[in-house]
C-alpha cells in the first residue's frame, strides 16, 4: 500500500534550554527555561498521510535515518516509507512492498542502498535509495519473530535486533547479521538464564566489529567479532527497560530508557564497559532514543515532545519540548548541529541550518560530438546520487537519461536538437552547471 503525504504545517520555535545540572520538581519533569545557549532552531512538520479509504489522518513514526549530502528516510507504521532530499526540510512519501503493517527501523548508509524491517518478519533491501524494495530472507526458523532495530556500517554489514516468541509469554532475544549485504544468519545466544526475556530494544554498531545491543531488562550485551558471539547479557540497570543504545566509537557510547518509577534516564559509557547514570539530578520523561555523533555530542528523543542534546560527554545535557504531547521514537544526525527526530501522530522535528546542495561540476563530454540518440557521458560531481527532479539539456532540449550517479551521468543526445554547435548543462537542486560545448553531428 502506497503511503501518501497529504499536507503538513510547519511551525518555528523559539527556543530554551536548561542544563542537566538543574534540578527540576518532580511535578513537572524537564521544563523548558531560558539559559545560556540553545538547541537551536527547530521546525515541527506534521506529516499528515491517508493511508486508503479506511484511515485517513497521521501515522506514528518510528525510525530515521541519514544517508549523507542531504538524504534522510523515515518509516513507520501502516507501511509508512518517506525521504527527505534536502536533509529533511521537506519530505515524500515511498512506495512500500510491505502490507499493512508497522515498518519499525530504515537505515541508509548512503543515498544508495539501504535496508528497512518490518515488525512482523519483513527485511526489504534497496539499492536505488527506496524507489524500490526487495525482500530478504535469514536462515534459520523462528517462532512468531519480532524485528525492532537495524544498523548498518556499509553496503555489505549490517545487524537487525528484535525477539521471537517459545510460548504465548516467553521471549527470547535475536540479533540476525549479514555480511554480503543478501543473506542473514541469527547470531549466538543473547538469553538470559533463568528469566523471560524481553527482546533487544537497541543495537548499534559503529564498525563492522564492535557492536552493542540493550535488552529491555535493563542488560546489554557487545560483541567484538562483527556479531557472531555476543557476552552474556549483563544486568546495568536494575528494574529499568532499555529502550536505545548508540555508540560513537568502539568505547563511547549511550542507553537509554524508563526505570521502575516510570522515569527516564540516560546511561554512559567512556571505556565500552563500565556504566553511570548521567542527568540524573532531574526528572526526565521516558527517553525513547539517543544518537551518539561523537566522544562528545549526543541528541536523545524523549515522551511527552521533549529533546535533549549534550556537547560535553553528557556531562550537562540541554533540552527543551518542542512538541508537547508527542512521544518522540527515533532521532539520527548527520552532524552534531544538525538532527531529525521523528514521533507520533506523523510528527517530524529538524534542528539546524537548512541543508544547501552544492551546485554540480561538469567537467567532461564524451564523446563530445554525434548524431540525435547518440549516446553521451557527462563526467564531474555534484550531480546528486539520486536523479530526484535533475535534468540535462541540449540546447534547449531536455535530454533522456539512461543512467545517473554522483559523478557520472548517461544521456541520449534529444530528438530536435539543432546541428552545429550546442551547449550542454546539467540542472539539480544546487543550481545549473557551466556549459559544456556538443557538437551535434
Amino acid at each position: 500500500m502506497r503511503a501518501r503525504v497529504a499536507s503538513w504545517t510547519t511551525i518555528t520555535f523559539a527556543l530554551v534550554l536548561v542544563t542537566a545540572t538543574t534540578a527540576l520538581a518532580a511535578a513537572q519533569p524537564c521544563v523548558a527555561t531560558p539559559a545560556g545557549s540553545g538547541l537551536g532552531e527547530a521546525s515541527v512538520q506534521t506529516i499528515t498521510a491517508p493511508l486508503g479509504t479506511a484511515r485517513t489522518g497521521t501515522t506514528t513514526l518510528t525510525g530515521v535515518t541519514f544517508g549523507g549530502a542531504g538524504y534522510a528516510w523515515a518509516c513507520g507504521l501502516h507501511a509508512t516509507i518517506l525521504r527527505s532530499t534536502d536533509g529533511g526540510s521537506t519530505w515524500t512519501a515511498l512506495s512500500s512492498p510491505l502490507p499493512d503493517e508497522e515498518v519499525s527501523d530504515i537505515e541508509f548508509v548512503s543515498p544508495t542502498p539501504g535496508w528497512a524491517i518490518g515488525v512482523n518478519n519483513a527485511i526489504l533491501r534497496s539499492t536505488n535509495g527506496g524507489n524500490s524494495w526487495s525482500s530478504q530472507v535469514f536462515s534459520g526458523s523462528l517462532y512468531a519473530p519480532y524485528l525492532l532495530e537495524l544498523s548498518a556500517v556499509d553496503a555489505t554489514h549490517a545487524w537487525i535486533g528484535g525477539y521471537y516468541t517459545s510460548s504465548p509469554s516467553y521471549y527470547h532475544n535475536v540479533v540476525l547479521r549479514t555480511t554480503d549485504g543478501a543473506s542473514w544468519q541469527m547470531s549466538a545466544n543473547l538469553q538470559l538464564d533463568g528469566a523471560s526475556d524481553w527482546g533487544v530494544t537497541g543495537l548499534d554498531f559503529p564498525d563492522r566489529l564492535h557492536g552493542w545491543a540493550s535488552i529491555s531488562g535493563g542488560y546489554y550485551a557487545f560483541s567484538n567479532d562483527g556479531g557472531a558471539v555476543w557476552t552474556p547479557p549483563i544486568e546495568v540497570n536494575t528494574a529499568s527497560f532499555f529502550n536505545d543504545v548508540s555508540f560513537a566509537d568502539a568505547t563511547h557510547g549511550w542507553a537509554v530508557g524508563q526505570d521502575s518509577s516510570y522515569n527516564g534516564f540516560i546511561m554512559h559509557t567512556a571505556d565500552g564497559t563500565n556504566w553511570y547514570r548521567q542527568a540524573d539530578s532531574v526528572t526526565l520523561p521516558e527517553v525513547r532514543a539517543v544518537f551518539a555523533v561523537s566522544q562528545s555530542v549526543a541528541w536523545a528523543a524523549c515522551a511527552n515532545g521533549y529533546v535533549m542534546k549534550s556537547e560535553d560527554g553528557g556531562e550537562t545535557w540541554a533540552y527543551e519540548q518542542p512538541a508537547p504531547g508527542i512521544d518522540l521514537n527515533a532521532v539520527a544526525c548527520p552532524s552534531a548541529d544538525v538532527a531529525v527526530v521523528v514521533g507520533d501522530q506523523g510528527t517530524i522535528i529538524r534542528y539546524g541550518d537548512a541543508y544547501k546542495p552544492p551546485r554540480p561540476v561538469l567537467d567532461k563530454l564524451k564523446p563530445a560530438s554525434g548524431r540525435v540518440r547518440a549516446v553521451v557521458t557527462l563526467y564531474g560531481r555534484g550531480f546528486g546520487a539520486l536523479r530526484e527532479k535533475s535534468f540535462v539539456t541540449f540546447g534547449k532540449k531536455k535530454a533522456p537519461v539512461k543512467s545517473w550517479s554522483d559523478t557520472r551521468i548517461k544521456v541520449t543526445v534529444p530528438v530536435g536538437t539543432a546541428r552545429g554547435y550546442v551547449k550542454v548543462k546539467l540542472t539539480t537542486a544546487g543550481g545549473a552547471s557551466a556549459a559544456r560545448k556538443f557538437l551535434r553531428k
